[in-house]
């Protein structure tokens, strides 16, 4: 922008100036010999050809030439093959030399301009001197290009504070030039004066080919715009060819990242309702980054402003991808577009129509979304009856009934993964439901019998018990007993490998141990 308007300073700065001399020479042309004022043209125009081959000098001196940013293809190539941080400060770095060169280069201009193409102060105070003997059509010629300057400065100034562009602008400005130029027919001056105001549009009309943040941000949408308008009939011509800025992740500082994409198009019923605002919608935008496109849900779209960084960011991966940028004159249409959906007033038939699909899709939930509902509305039963408040009971069993009666499953036959799992938890509810409400009942039991002066049980008391034995305990060497095995019977079976009547009667003499 600063360079653009240090061209104009010096286009009407050459153009004032240069014009002077042309006139005195047309005036003089009838009434003096033709010598000497051909030898002043030819002088002239030898000054004025020295700037312009200067300037020619200048742009072929640039540092940066292909675009302002890059050397040369190679150059370009190597750049956009870099990461993208590093790509980022290295073309910083050079749009700000670029910036300091340009200043430089306008005051070199400048001073030029004043002391005369050979930098002597006598030869501008002798111009000057001149141009005082004829100053009257060129003061005029030169206030009315200061005039026009002032103009273009203003309507830039309006431009960018209501963040629109007229794309027809030089058109204007080519038209308000046309009776300046009839009045300079009259003291010869016309032709001069048109060359330099399609000079001028030339400028305009080339910096027009490259779109700045300003231009995409007409066509921008957020989240809040999309939750406004996504009953809305007309939200398919809404949302195509608009920009939007999207969350993908955070970084590894844990600082959200977005991009910009466009809306390739909308997908409807594509997936169940989820919530945006305050709304439910089951649709989908198609969105693109460069050569990469995918569908988002609409709650992903962010409500912030777009930056520079994310524009930049953008436009070189439509670079890498070879992927053409919008124009300008797209992108005011598309804005355009949406102030008029944004301003137009909805009928009676189109909130009727749009309260109807929302209706629609919140009967539409998921089984998940169903046990959950059931599973709040249980825990509030079981705290009103708890409470005592029948009528809250009543009430709940009521929604419960409404609630079961009114989802109706799309596959009946057909149960997915979250079906079961839901089914499940389910079930664990209704078993833990039951036990809690069995432990209340005791409870209540427990503490009308204490009221009414019965003996209550002592839940922590220890109670007597009978030890029972549940193993035969008979000896197994001579069953002569009744005692757990620590028989003589069987140490003496074991020590002994004969019988006999003497054995068996000292057997016998033994006193037993019991």
């Amino acid at each position: 922008m600063m360079f653009d308007e240090a061209l104009s300073d010096e286009i009407l700065a050459l153009a004032g100036e240069n014009d002077a001399p042309v006139k005195h020479s047309r005036k003089r042309q009838g009434s003096s010999s033709k010598g000497p004022s051909s030898k002043r043209r030819k002088h002239e125009m030898t000054d004025d050809s020295e700037p312009d081959a200067e300037s020619d000098e200048e742009q072929e001196e640039l540092e940066y030439p292909l675009e302002g940013k890059f050397k040369d293809e190679a150059d370009r190539e190597y750049l956009l093959g870099l990461p993208e941080i590093k790509r980022e400060e290295i073309l910083s770095k050079r749009a700000e030399d670029m910036q300091k060169e340009t200043e430089r280069r306008n005051l070199e201009r400048m001073v030029k301009s004043q002391t005369g193409p050979g930098g002597s102060t006598e030869d501008a105070v002798a111009k000057a001197a001149k141009r005082k003997h004829t100053g009257i059509g060129a003061s005029e010629k030169k206030s009315r290009g200061l005039e026009a300057l002032k103009q273009k400065r203003q309507l830039k100034e309006s431009r960018r504070a209501n963040k629109t562009r007229d794309s027809e602008s030089p058109t204007p400005r080519r038209r308000s030039s046309s009776p300046s130029s009839d009045s300079e027919d009259e003291e010869g001056q016309v032709h001069r004066r048109g060359d330099d105001a399609s000079d001028l549009d030339g400028v305009q009309i080339k910096g027009d080919e490259k779109i700045t943040l300003d231009d995409l941000s007409k066509a921008r949408l957020t989240r809040d715009m999309l939750e406004s308008q996504c009953m809305s009939d007309r939200f398919d011509e809404y949302v195509k060819g608009a920009w939007v800025r999207l969350l993908v992740g955070n970084d590894q500082q844990g600082q959200p990242v977005y991009r910009l994409c466009e809306v390739v198009e909308l997908q409807r019923d594509t997936v169940d309702p989820y919530p945006l605002g305050n709304k439910m919608v089951n649709q989908l935008i198609e969105l693109r980054h460069g050569a990469q496109t995918r569908a988002w849900p609409m709650m992903k779209i962010s409500c912030g402003a777009f930056s520079q960084k994310e524009f930049e960011r953008v436009m070189t991966q439509m670079e890498v991808d070879k992927i053409k940028a919008p124009s300008r004159s797209k992108l005011d249409k598309k804005g355009e577009v949406i102030r008029n959906i944004n301003s137009k007033l909805l009928t009676d038939a189109e909130i009727s129509a749009m309260i109807a699909r929302q209706k629609e899709l919140k009967k539409k939930i998921t089984a998940g979304e169903l046990y959950s509902k059931k599973a709040g509305l249980n825990t509030q039963r079981m705290l009103a009856s708890k409470r005592g408040e029948r009528d809250e009971v009543a009430k709940i069993d009521a929604q419960l009934a409404a609630l079961e009666s009114s989802w109706k499953p799309d596959t009946p036959g057909s149960s997915g993964p979250e079906d079961v799992l839901a089914k499940i938890n389910e079930r664990n509810r209704r078993a833990n439901l039951e036990s809690m409400r069995k432990a209340d009942l005791e409870l209540a039991k427990r503490k009308r019998d204490a009221a009414a002066g019965g003996a209550v049980p002592d839940l922590s008391a220890r109670v007597k018990t009978i030890v029972k034995t549940r193993y035969d305990s008979r000896c197994v060497s001579c069953a002569c007993c009744e005692h757990p095995p620590f028989c003589p019977c069987a140490f003496l079976w074991g020590g002994f490998a004969s019988s006999g009547p003497g054995l068996q009667a000292l057997l016998r003499s033994q006193p037993r141990p019991h």
